[in-house]
């Protein structure tokens, strides 16, 4: 895979602990100069139901998925 990627990862998930998450990114083709990483304080569930992460972490995905990397370029 070589799309660009952004990880957000829990501080405290129970299920899949920050550090395997990003540990991800080497197992892609993805240059690292087009890889996002954050971490948020909370657990697993937060990270999609959370009000803090929703309003913040989510806001920032929003953006970052609005650069230039994501719009398409004529061939």
């Amino acid at each position: 895979m070589t799309a660009p990627i952004f990880l957000l990862g829990a501080r405290d998930d129970e299920l899949v602990p920050p550090e395997q998450l990003f540990a991800a990114t080497q197992l892609v083709g993805t240059l690292k100069t087009s890889i996002e990483m954050a971490t948020e304080p909370c657990g697993h569930l937060s990270l999609f139901l959370g009000r803090k992460t929703l309003a913040g972490a989510w806001r920032q995905i929003a953006q970052w998925l609005r650069t230039d990397q994501f719009i398409a370029k004529p061939p």
